[in-house]
């Protein structure tokens, strides 16, 4: 793995995380006991790994914000009667337009959370 781009990596990843905006997924549950905050770390990590190992070039910024708001959803889908295959496949448009009052995003991002 590049040192310099994993080192650019983690540093883009907590400089985001640190993003006030994103508190509100430290108390969504998500899927297998996760909470949405950890699920999005968890898939930025995993989408930075497959890059490098695959060596795709990636724009690492646009990889970290995509990543983390991908799932930008500010309920509990499950509290809120939002289960299953509507929620599936409603949840990346509705992830993407809660999050663009908060966020300037570029097209890469936009793309990211709507393919998912």
């Amino acid at each position: 793995m590049n040192e310099d781009r994993y080192a650019q990596f983690r540093a883009c990843l907590n400089d985001f995380c640190r993003r006030p905006e994103l508190m509100v997924l430290r108390t969504n549950p998500q899927h297998r006991g996760n909470i949405t905050y950890q699920h999005s770390r968890n898939v930025a990590i995993y989408a930075f790994y497959l890059a490098e190992r695959w060596h795709w070039r990636v724009d690492i910024p646009s990889l970290v914000r995509g990543a983390m708001l991908h799932d930008f959803y500010l309920y509990d889908a499950r509290a809120a009667g939002h289960g299953g295959l509507k929620h599936a496949m409603q949840h990346p448009r509705l992830a993407l337009r809660q999050a663009q009052p908060h966020f300037v995003l570029n097209p890469v991002e936009r793309n990211i959370s709507l393919s998912h």
